[in-house]
């Protein structure tokens, strides 16, 4: 089983996110059960009603509801239980000496994947570092280690040029929900 971040189930739905067409391939390539919880559940449709994020592809809540449904539809999906011995693991995880208000739904994922032996999958590349006894598939590449200029210490620059003026093609996946984005020639 895998258990999807909230991270991905948005950028899997909403085809103007930056790391949909990554996310959308992933799923496409998937064939164990990919999972939500209650937190990623009620995660995904707040986000997707929410104008600071979505900004005008923001959804009422039935719309949000809607596209749920349209992912639960795939039979790969399914909405795991909290599993024995969350609390624990949980609490283990998370009960640290800092003030981080924001990691407490990484942690409690991170300890609900731990407790229910299921790999994680998050677009957040610190999970790898953060939470070390979990499973955790980053969509995203890993950062590649800074290397140093021999000449003067300084990080090496690395260019890249981007041919914006490319035409787009859009084809639909998944029956319609989610949207993958082509350069086409």
């Amino acid at each position: 089983m895998i258990l999807v971040d909230i991270g991905v189930w948005l950028a899997a739905v909403w085809g103007r996110h930056a790391h949909h067409r990554v996310t959308a391939e992933w799923f496409g390539a998937q064939a164990d059960d990919l999972a939500f919880c209650r937190v990623t559940q009620m995660g995904l449709l707040r986000l997707l009603s929410n104008p600071a994020i979505m900004g005008d592809d923001a959804v009422d809540r039935s719309q949000a509801w809607r596209a749920f449904d349209q992912l639960w539809a795939d039979e790969r999906v399914l909405m795991a239980d909290e599993p024995d011995g969350l609390d624990a693991v949980w609490r283990a995880i998370s009960a640290r000496d800092d003030k981080s208000h924001k990691l407490w739904a990484d942690d409690y994922l991170a300890a609900f994947a731990q407790a229910s032996d299921a790999t994680l999958a998050t677009l957040d590349r610190k999970l790898h570092s953060r939470y070390p006894s979990v499973r955790i598939e980053t969509l995203l590449p890993l950062p590649a280690p800074r290397r140093q200029s021999l000449q003067q210490g300084r990080p090496l620059q690395t260019g890249c040029t981007v041919d914006i003026t490319a035409r787009i093609e859009r084809k639909q996946v998944l029956g319609g929900l989610i949207n993958e984005y082509r350069r086409t020639a």
